[in-house]
């Protein structure tokens, strides 16, 4: 059994990663342009790298919001957030202090 003030955090973490889910989708949307124009080996591995870590966690995360609401197990959901909304804003700050582009 859980309280309505437990299923109501539980809402509140689901839209959010809902909404996280968009906004990655988004970023690597814009990534691989970045990364089809990145000439120096080094950053391109780096990007890529980040661009992989960033759309598996996105998948994860999908996964989870996708499951029946009764299945979902919201600390991971609630820690995957976090793992995305980090991955996609560090990608984005690479992206930004990259002299190639």
């Amino acid at each position: 059994y859980r309280s309505a003030g437990e299923v109501s955090v539980d809402h509140k973490t689901w839209r959010e990663a809902q909404t996280q889910v968009i906004e990655c989708r988004r970023v690597l949307k814009y990534t691989y342009i970045v990364s089809y124009y990145l000439e120096d080996k080094a950053k391109k591995a780096l990007h890529e790298d980040h661009q992989a870590q960033l759309q598996h966690y996105t998948e994860m995360l999908s996964e989870q919001c996708e499951k029946p609401f009764n299945e979902i197990d919201f600390n991971q959901v609630y820690n995957l957030k976090n793992v995305v909304a980090d991955y996609a804003k560090n990608i984005v700050e690479l992206d930004m202090l990259d002299d190639d582009l």
